[in-house]
C-alpha cells in the first residue's frame, strides 16, 4: 500500500512540475498575453506598411487560412511581420479566408499598430476577435483547473501516506 501511494504522489509531482509548466508556457501563457496585448493594442501607434506577401491557403479538414507578410519602419528600423491578428488561429471558412486575403492584397499599403515598448510585435487589427478571447479564457480555465485537482490529489496522497 505504502509503494503504491508513492508512486501516485510521485506521479503527480511529475505531473504538476513538469507537465503543467510546459503547457503553461507553451499554450496559456501565450494565450494571456495575445488577450491582454489584443485589448491593449487598441491605443497602440500606428504606421504605414506594405503587404510584401500574401497567399490563400488550404488546411484540409481544418478550413482555409491566409498568410500574408507585412514591412513596416518604426524610428528608422525596418520590420517585418506576418501577425494579422493577436489570438490562437484555427482554420477559417474560405469566405473567411478570401476576406482577409482581399483586404491585405500584395503590395498594398496597411496600417500597422506596433506595440510601443517592443515594435517588432505588431498587428493589423486591433483587438482580439470574440472567439480567440473566449478560447483564451477556456485554455486559461482549464489549466486552472487541472492546478487545483494536481494539488488536491496530491495533498489526499499526502494525508495518506501520513495516515492523517
Amino acid at each position: 500500500m505504502m509503494t503504491e501511494a508513492l508512486i501516485w504522489t510521485i506521479g503527480l509531482l511529475v505531473f504538476e512540475y513538469i507537465f503543467l509548466p510546459a503547457v503553461w508556457k507553451s499554450v496559456v501563457y501565450p494565450q494571456y498575453l495575445a488577450v491582454k496585448w489584443g485589448q491593449a493594442s487598441h491605443t497602440w501607434p500606428r504606421v504605414r506598411g506594405e503587404v510584401t506577401f500574401a497567399k490563400l491557403k488550404s488546411l484540409g479538414r481544418e478550413g482555409h487560412a491566409t498568410e500574408i507578410w507585412y514591412e513596416y519602419t518604426v524610428d528608422n528600423i525596418d520590420f517585418a511581420s506576418s501577425r494579422v491578428a493577436l489570438g490562437v488561429f484555427v482554420g477559417t471558412s474560405l469566405d473567411e479566408a478570401l476576406a482577409t486575403y482581399e483586404r491585405y492584397r500584395l503590395g498594398s499599403s496597411v496600417s500597422v499598430y506596433y506595440h510601443p515598448d517592443n515594435p517588432q510585435l505588431a498587428v493589423l487589427e486591433t483587438g482580439v476577435p470574440g472567439v480567440r478571447v473566449r478560447f483564451g479564457y477556456f485554455i486559461i480555465t482549464l489549466a486552472s483547473g487541472l492546478v487545483l485537482i494536481t494539488l488536491a490529489a496530491l495533498v489526499t496522497c499526502l494525508a495518506y501516506l501520513l495516515k492523517i
